[in-house]
């Protein structure tokens, strides 16, 4: 150390000068710059903040606690730690992939529910095709007489009452539970606003019938077995429509029972197509009264062959109905039907 007085060197732990005794002043502590360190554990969360979006968040809440705990330790350290901005994005990426996930999952229960309720409409159509099936062995391979016949109870609601016991749960759809015609004679779409896709043609009762029923299944009117005498309307058919039976050949391509909003009905290849979804049925145009918008675009069916499986609304065109329908008619690919032809309703759904 050197005298600020005379300039003499002197030892670094003196006190006074060696030369002229002047007073040195006092030697200060050299000390090290003080380098803060990165935060291994906000690193940590940050790391596991970015895992979070390709792990479908599986690391959210580790990366959270982390994330927090590296916050608390940096402002515990006195400025030995540094990382606070990704300990901070640790905890934001988890939060917003959270969000983002909620956003996108919140419809999936719902849509799972109508699954669920498609899966056990197709369900219950394989136990009406084993009733049917019951039925015609029972009846010398003939279906019942249907609503041409006298007396009606030989309907398929009465004729099959003995195989379902008169169950008017079962014979709804899942997706069309409530009747338009409640057990009091109230009318609940009484305005004809199409709730109807989502509602069964009960309660009625034909007096014929063990009991006043419901239900969003129906017939095709063309596979019974009519009396002689008992035809269609001329408008609509001739007896050599009728299937009669289940033993004929293309039964795969004949529907028997399929979700409606009458308990029968009798299409014709030129029915045109029901303005709106759930319109009331159409004398005239009886093709609307299955053609309903209950499982997004598709209706549920038991074909004549016992198998069940969801029909395309246009495809319900396509089906042969009875022994002389032209599965080639207006409303086809084959007639050069066009999306435009359509009600607006119909128009995204599949052609056939």
């Amino acid at each position: 150390m050197n005298c600020p007085k005379c300039g003499t060197q002197n030892s670094d732990n003196a006190q006074v000068c060696n030369s002229c005794s002047s007073e040195l002043p006092k030697a200060s502590k050299s000390t090290d710059k003080l380098i803060p360190r990165m935060s291994g554990l906000a690193i940590a969360a940050f790391v596991l903040g970015i895992l979070s979006i390709f792990t479908f968040g599986l690391t959210i809440i580790p990366a959270i606690i982390l994330g927090i705990v590296g916050i608390v330790v940096i402002e515990k350290s006195g400025g030995r730690l540094t990382g606070r901005v990704f300990a901070v994005l640790g905890i934001v990426l988890p939060v917003l992939v959270f969000c983002a996930m909620f956003v996108i999952l919140l419809p999936a229960p719902q849509r799972f529910k109508k699954q669920a309720r498609s899966v056990a409409c197709i369900s219950k159509l394989k136990h009406w095709g084993l009733y049917f099936s019951m039925y015609a062995e029972d009846h010398n391979g003939r279906f019942m007489a249907g609503f041409t016949a006298q007396p009606q109870a030989n309907g398929w609601v009465s004729a099959l009452g003995n195989y379902y016991k008169w169950d008017d749960e079962f014979t709804c759809c899942p997706n069309a539970t409530k009747p338009w015609v409640d057990k009091y004679g109230v009318d609940s779409d009484a305005e004809g606003s199409g709730v109807g896709v989502t509602m069964a043609w009960g309660y009625m009762n034909q007096g014929h019938w063990k009991k006043p029923m419901k239900g969003s299944y129906g017939i095709n009117g063309w596979v019974v077995d009519p009396q002689p005498g008992r035809e269609p309307h001329p408008a609509r058919g001739n007896s050599g429509y009728f299937w009669r039976g289940p033993s004929v050949a293309g039964a795969g391509y004949v529907p028997l029972f399929l979700e409606a909003q009458h308990y029968t009905g009798m299409p014709l290849h030129n029915d045109t197509p029901p303005s709106y979804s759930g319109e009331k049925w159409n004398n005239s145009a009886q093709m609307g009264r299955f053609c309903l918008d209950r499982h997004d675009g598709f209706v549920s069916c038991l074909l004549l062959d016992y198998s069940a499986r969801k029909i395309g609304l246009k495809e319900l065109w396509k089906l042969k109905w009875h022994r002389d329908y032209n599965t080639e008619g207006p409303w086809t690919l084959a007639a050069s039907v066009q999306p435009s032809d359509w009600p607006e309703w119909m128009r995204n759904f599949r052609d056939y």
